[in-house]
């Protein structure tokens, strides 16, 4: 759903393995088909007003199974009145007294594995929540064209409008009646298998969708519909019909504009194909709705958008809810704790289309928006994995960051192997509901040497909060015989309870002059790391030139330092701006060390307030400064036969 709105420096116990957490998965039952038959005639042609207490009367064919032996089976069911429940063709027992529950008691305790049939009749006593019921009278607004039905189930509305096991981790298979006045159409998951007049003013349509579906994604929808038709045409006699179900005022006109929304829908089809593999279900289409308070819902094959999209250009919009056929419809979020995948996978497709229609930067650019809009908050956001059911769909988290999450793997295995991945991905889990855990097992096979450990990674941006802070200090030498060297010390500044000490990840820098360019990528594994990069060229420095990493680069520090000795001799430099702060942590990195020495700190009488052994090993010294008085110092260290020093200032 989319709402408006090279070295690598080891820290090993960075790495402990461990298990991601998982969400216990309801194990009584498995639902298997549901037939829903509703007679809309009624609630097309009143207000709400008239449409008494029981607003629509509807009935549903259920078949399922248990998996382990009980004496009764309880349903959602929110609001619903229920007047009669048969199973397997016999009378059975059943109360609502546990709000927003259907419990159906067996004459006995039934074994699992056989397939049983229950009929619920039933009346739905709202029309504004999961089952929505407007006349044009009843908009306020003046935005609703036509009397219209619609229906929205995500996260959990379905119970409202027909007893269901309500949970994304049971998929099932669907079929859909509709009775609606003559020239009604409704629309439906999948494919509509018949139209039949049944009298001089109604007709009835049924639909049926062959791949299972949660709950959550059966939509329903009616009004006085006019259809746009387009293919996607992989081959002359291998297409998929699109036909998108809108008003006929909105099929072009100053302000709304069909035909051009849905221009570019083949082409989506087409790209999201090469990047994902063959779309999963056999037709696809669009049904616009208004009021409402969101953007589209990626209802499977058949997406409800809102009806503003049709005013504007929202192709980003209608390409995030044809990626969620993939990320979402086919493989389905298995509890709502792992959300992520579906919103988070169809906010970097967003980023993939304008990859396709503009390149590189069109992708980063779109992927910048993004990340704007996490770092409105961002360390004061909260995990992305496991968000409360209030916050679900915080853009910020939900969608935003959890895009990069994908846009990270992207860059840190490569083109080659994460599209490869991707397509594996959905060919080894299609129909089924995965946990977060699922993702990372499937990573660990396809990737077994990541360069960062999967469990790191998944835990630090998901489980954890935040994202790295970095203060980059950079010290370039530049030596007489033609080389250059640069120092990097990378400094994590991050802090807030559950936000990692220190990210690890893939850092990129890059020195270009002209057409000459210099990469390295170096593993980011502690709060502190320095490093170097060697080169016969100065130019332009440039750390995360390609937006790989979710983060915030603070205006980097270049420190001066002033060097006695020979030009290859050993390297100063400390971290931060100078003069430095009173009782804060003074930390220095000495590197170009061939063996291990002491790195003095004297006051400018000579008296040592301070040593640390420094070695090729052991680059960075703490200092505490709390007890030093303001003023000048020296830090001094002799290796290679050459002493280096460097004053520095406490200031009060």
């Amino acid at each position: 759903m989319m709402k408006f709105v090279i070295a690598l420096l080891v820290a090993t116990e960075l790495f402990a393995q461990g298990s991601f957490p998982t969400k216990q998965i309801p194990t009584d039952y498995d639902v298997l088909t549901y037939d829903l038959q509703f007679d809309l005639v009624h609630a097309l042609q009143t207000t709400r007003a008239q449409r008494g207490r029981r607003k629509v009367e509807p009935n549903v064919n259920i078949t399922f199974k248990l998996l382990r032996p009980a004496d009764h089976i309880a349903l959602d069911a929110s609001d619903l009145e229920i007047d009669a429940v048969t199973m397997d063709d016999g009378a059975v027992g059943f109360d609502t007294l546990t709000p927003n529950t259907l419990t159906i008691r067996f004459a006995s305790t039934l074994d699992t594995g056989v397939v049983h049939k229950l009929t619920i009749l039933y009346a739905i006593l709202h029309d504004d929540r999961g089952f929505n019921a407007l006349a044009p009278e009843d908009d306020t607004a003046k935005k609703l064209l036509e009397p219209q039905v619609f229906t929205f189930s995500e996260p959990e509305d379905a119970r409202w409008w027909f007893p269901c096991h309500d949970t994304p981790s049971d998929k099932a298979l669907f079929s859909v009646m509709v009775r609606t006045p003559k020239g009604f159409r409704s629309t439906s998951n999948g494919v509509r298998i018949s139209d039949l007049v049944d009298s001089d003013t109604t007709h009835v349509e049924r639909w049926r969708q062959t791949e299972p579906m949660p709950t959550y994604l059966v939509v329903m929808n009616a009004s006085r519909y006019l259809v746009y038709e387009q293919v996607y045409r992989r081959t002359a006699t291998d297409t998929v019909p699109i036909k998108s179900y809108q008003w006929a005022a909105d099929f072009k006109n100053d302000s709304f504009d069909v035909v051009a929304t849905f221009e570019n829908v083949p082409r989506m089809f087409s790209t999201l194909e090469r990047l994902f593999g063959r779309y999963p279900f056999s037709t696809y289409g669009h049904t616009a709705i208004a009021p409402v308070n969101f953007g589209g819902m990626e209802h499977s094959s058949m997406t409800s958008i809102a009806r503003v999209w049709l005013k504007a250009n929202a192709e980003i919009g209608v390409v995030h809810e044809i990626g969620h056929q993939w990320i979402g419809d086919l493989v389905t979020c298995a509890t709502w704790a792992d959300l992520w995948m579906n919103e988070g996978g169809a906010s970097f497709v967003e980023a993939l289309w304008m990859e396709e229609l503009a390149g590189r930067n069109g992708y980063l650019g779109r992927l910048m928006q993004r990340r704007a809009q996490y770092m409105k908050k961002g360390l004061n956001e909260p995990p992305v994995y496991d968000q409360p059911m209030w916050a679900l769909f915080n853009d910020a988290t939900t969608y935003c960051k959890a895009s990069w999450i994908y846009h990270m793997i992207r860059q840190m295995v490569g083109d080659t192997v994460f599209f490869n991945s991707m397509r594996t991905y959905f060919t080894e889990n299609a129909r089924k509901s995965l946990q977060t855990a699922d993702m990372l097992a499937f990573w660990k096979r396809q990737v077994p040497n990541p360069l960062v450990p999967w469990d790191t990674y998944f835990d630090q941006w998901l489980v954890k909060q935040g994202h790295p802070v970095m203060s980059i200090a950079i010290v370039k030498n530049d030596h007489k015989n033609g080389r250059f060297d640069y120092t990097f010390v990378v400094n994590q500044t991050q802090t807030r309870d559950n936000v990692p000490e220190a990210f690890v990840f893939p850092l990129r820098v890059r020195i270009a002059r002209g057409d000459s360019v210099r990469e390295d990528r170096v593993l980011i594994t502690q709060r502190t790391q320095s490093f170097m990069m060697y080169n016969t060229f100065d130019g332009d420095i440039t750390v995360d030139p390609y937006q790989e990493v979710l983060c915030q680069k603070d205006t980097a520090v270049t420190t001066d330092v002033v060097e006695t000795g020979a030009n290859d001799g050993p390297r100063l430099t400390v971290i931060g701006s100078l003069p430095h702060a009173r009782g804060t942590e003074l930390q220095v990195v000495c590197m170009g060390m061939s063996t291990t020495s002491t790195l003095r700190l004297t006051d400018m009488s000579g008296a040592l307030v301070g040593e640390a052994t420094m070695s090729p090993d052991n680059t960075l010294a703490t200092f505490n400064t709390s007890a030093l008085a303001p003023g000048a110092y020296n830090l001094s260290v002799r290796s290679n036969a050459s002493t280096i020093s460097s004053t520095i200032v406490i200031a009060p």
